[in-house]
């Protein structure tokens, strides 16, 4: 039985973590996190404790609650109408099964979308427009099955890469790669193949590896072993 991608309220220890996490990073690589951040909330740079962030998120929540909570539905509805077919159709591309009841989408007021692989939850901003929506839900939903397949491929795989590194970078080369995947295509349409953390130059060389891969009807397996070589 394939699980339901249920959406729900934002999670406002998950944003305060997220918010407070971002804007004390010095990490080169997510300061434009942090730029980013400012400039849609600019009042989180004014604030000076993590109880301030805090209030900050709530009062968001509650001037936008019904904003908010509309989303909730439109999400849900129009994510009902394919959730049994895209899910379906990511298990076969990875080559592996679902193994949660269900999936949690918080739909929240941070503009970034963080995700829990532990668990099958991540964020999504209230303010995304349909096609975002879709392409950030299936962007995560790929992540979620794209590491259990490394574990199964690798099972003493240390599990902390997922988050950091050249196991964390490829994860987001080829996550759009395979979105468009043409059985996921059939579902969601064409998404752009780009990802943010490399160059276009890089994107098109997976892109290349993964058309081929398709043509010779490659195993997802092998079509990985090949990309981590290269990375």
């Amino acid at each position: 039985m394939l699980p339901r991608l249920e959406f729900n309220i934002g999670h406002l220890t998950w944003d305060t973590n997220l918010f407070e996490r971002i804007k004390k990073t010095k990490i080169r690589n997510k300061t434009e996190l942090k730029d980013y951040l400012f400039k849609i909330y600019p009042e989180i740079k004014k604030t000076k404790t993590r109880k301030d962030i805090r209030l900050f998120i709530l009062n968001e929540y509650k001037n936008n609650f019904d904003e908010i909570y509309g989303k909730i539905l439109y999400f849900q509805e129009e994510w009902d109408k394919i959730n049994d077919k895209l899910l379906k159709a990511i298990s076969d591309v990875i080559e592996t099964e679902w193994d949660k009841n269900a999936i949690n989408a918080y739909v929240s007021i941070s503009p970034i979308n963080p995700r829990e692989l532990k668990n099958y939850s991540f964020s999504i901003d209230y303010k995304a427009n349909y096609r975002i929506f879709l392409a950030i839900c299936t962007h995560e939903l790929i992540h979620f099955l794209y590491f259990k397949k490394l574990i199964e491929i690798y099972p003493k795989i240390d599990t902390s890469t997922f988050d950091k590194g050249k196991t964390w970078k490829l994860s987001e080369i080829l996550a759009p790669i395979l979105m468009n995947n043409p059985k996921i295509v059939k579902i969601i349409g064409k998404s752009d193949i780009g990802a943010y953390v490399c160059d276009e130059k890089i994107s098109k060389k997976f892109w290349n590896l993964y058309q081929e891969s398709l043509k010779n009807k490659e195993s997802f397996e092998k079509f990985y072993k090949k990309c981590e070589k290269i990375i």
